[in-house]
């Protein structure tokens, strides 16, 4: 132990090159952790998707950053480092070291470990608070809004009954809980965007699922759906992704009247001979190469700095035989196509017969292990009301214990 205190006695902390090589230092040993499944892989969101969720949204100084399930802070650190090199002025930094970033995370270690994360790579007070997001108030000030969220929040479980009632559609599904919740977080500032990850099988279930879509695509301007290869999660977990990206619609129309009906549909592709991304080899930078590219045209159409529609759309594509764009497929879809679908999101391929709008058949194996846990959930606190009275399965005092 004094060795080891010695050691960290002779580390300069005010020199950057030494802050850089902690910073790496402690990346590192985070993705170890992942890998050695002791966290089971549900803070960890692949550096990849990461590094292109933050650099399609392209935060600005002046701007500020939320992740309503922040884990290890990835998406916060990132944010960082992609607005850091932008700072001119003294006062730059000061804004991006105490009024920027801001997340929550209801495990006490992980918070830690995203507080440790932030103030190695130069964030000396991140506003990182433990506690449960869905638990907060729906009724948000303006001031606790935020203009850029980022996110891979929770799926597959289930939010409690008193949780559900507080948000304007009920739903058990965590994720659907948390897409609202960023919902009521976005700020009213034109230029307020939202990037997060999402199960396939949220894009197309019906119910409530389909009202909380409702309330985007009607809204709000869905202007990106990005399908992500299978694994890219692995080995943590095998649900299909996507990445969806929504903003204020308020002022899509005039910077360009035709883009607030449309929404960019992509398919990112798996590499030559690979049938999905494994743990040996994982998602890479490269492999977003080519939708970083397209990704600048699409952004300069929706802005209304283009003129030219940098994808076909989808009921042109289909009258033609399957054609890539950048090596992916790729093409763009009406507000008017989504509503007569009843909003379902869903990836489909074009130049496939969309009669029956048949999903991909590993998203419904994911949205079926999905149902059989609802399932086992409701019969085990059926169990718990019969034999306890209480469906938490907690013993009432008045009863004796077996």
């Amino acid at each position: 132990m004094r060795e080891l205190v010695e050691i960290i006695g002779w580390i300069d902390f005010n020199r950057d090159d030494t802050r850089f090589l902690l910073s790496q230092f402690y990346e590192d040993l985070l993705a170890r952790l992942g890998k050695e499944n002791q966290f089971a892989g549900e803070f960890h969101t692949p550096r990849p998707v990461v590094r292109f969720m933050v650099e399609a949204l392209d935060p600005q100084i002046g701007e500020t950053v939320y992740d309503p399930a922040c884990g290890l802070a990835g998406f916060l650190v990132q944010a960082y480092l992609h607005m850091k090199p932008k700072a001119n002025q003294p006062s730059d930094i000061e804004t991006l070291c105490r009024n920027t970033f801001y997340g929550k995370e209801k495990k006490g270690l992980a918070a830690l470990l995203g507080s440790m994360n932030l103030i190695l790579h130069g964030v000396t007070s991140p506003n990182i608070t433990r506690g449960n997001t869905l638990e907060e108030p729906t009724s948000v000030a303006p001031a606790m809004r935020y203009d850029v969220i980022l996110a891979n929040p929770p799926f597959g479980g289930k939010g409690d009954r008193h949780l559900q009632q507080k948000f304007p559609v009920p739903v058990s599904a965590t994720e659907l809980l948390f897409l609202q919740h960023m919902i009521m977080k976005l700020s009213s500032a034109e230029r307020a965007r939202v990037g997060v990850v999402l199960p396939d099988g949220s894009l197309f279930r019906g119910g409530s699922f389909a009202e909380v879509r409702r309330i985007l695509v009607e809204y709000y301007h869905v202007f990106a759906v990005i399908s992500l290869p299978p694994g890219v999660f692995a080995p943590y977990s095998d649900v299909k992704t996507s990445l969806v990206f929504f903003r204020r619609a308020e002022r899509s129309e005039q910077r360009n009247s035709q883009t607030r009906r449309e929404t960019l549909y992509c398919t990112l592709p798996l590499p030559d001979g690979m049938k999905k991304f494994t743990a040996k080899r994982p998602i890479h930078d490269d492999d977003f190469a080519g939708i970083r590219s397209l990704w600048k045209q699409w952004q300069l159409w929706i802005d209304g700095h283009s003129s030219d529609r940098p994808v076909p759309l989808f009921a042109d594509l289909r009258s033609h035989a399957r054609r890539d764009v950048g090596g992916m497929l790729a093409w763009a879809e009406t507000q008017d196509d989504l509503r007569s679908r009843k909003y379902n999101l869903q990836i489909r391929a074009p130049d496939v017969d969309q009669g029956s709008d048949v999903p991909d058949p590993e998203v419904l194996i994911a949205d079926l292990r999905s149902c059989v846990g609802e399932l086992t959930a409701c019969v085990q606190r059926l169990h718990n009301l019969a034999r306890y009275g209480k469906a938490d399965g907690s013993i009432p005092h008045e009863l004796p214990v077996d």
